[in-house]
């Protein structure tokens, strides 16, 4: 009789926790359920949240934002220049951009000369670099598209404190390199009144 009341041991006695669900079970996880007494700046509201929403105006109020560069540059070679303003302007093409900035000339992007070099030299120098650059993209255009003829086309984006000189140098390269049609960017200014 006293077998009969004893209770026979559980099949799972020898295990610490018996089987079951447990994916994300019995994990302290305090740091999301409250955050320290230092986030808390008002009721209810933490120091992030009011951050996620200051940071950024404050950003941009003191100018940060648009001069931020992910190279750590303050001013890339491949920054627009300040551009001369006209009144009657066409829109943009799609056609290899020149940059010649007050220290760089970049195609695309791509640094190919520095513009102090091109400025004071009595004799300018040749522009190598950007000519062979110019033959790649125009072989590379009628590698593409074979069946379309070559427009020939560069938009030249020039600072407008720059000598003449130092432009028409490189319209010369661009124009020996096969590109025979240049149009310069400039800032659109709505028509004058009459």
């Amino acid at each position: 009789m006293i077998r009969l009341l004893r209770r026979r041991p559980a099949p799972n006695a020898h295990v610490v926790r018996p089987p079951g669900p447990r994916l994300l079970r019995r994990i302290a996880l305090r740091f999301f359920q409250s955050p320290p007494r230092a986030w808390r700046t008002l009721p209810g509201v933490r120091a992030p949240i009011i951050l996620a929403f200051i940071l950024p105006l404050a950003w941009y109020a003191f100018g940060l934002l648009p001069a931020f560069s992910a190279s750590g540059e303050c001013c890339g070679p491949t920054r627009l220049p300040w551009l001369p303003a006209a009144f009657h302007g066409e829109d943009l093409v799609d056609a290899p951009l020149l940059v010649v900035g007050p220290r760089h000339v970049t195609v695309d992007g791509v640094l190919v000369a520095e513009t102090p070099a091109i400025v004071e030299a009595g004799e300018p120098p040749p522009l190598d670099a950007l000519r062979t650059l110019l033959v790649n993209k125009k072989e590379l255009w009628q590698q593409i598209r074979p069946d379309v003829p070559f427009p020939g086309e560069i938009l030249i984006a020039a600072a407008q404190d720059l000598p003449a000189h130092a432009v028409v140098r490189v319209m010369a390269s661009a124009a020996a390199a096969g590109y025979p049609r240049t149009s310069i960017m400039i800032q659109k200014l709505s028509s004058p009144l009459r």
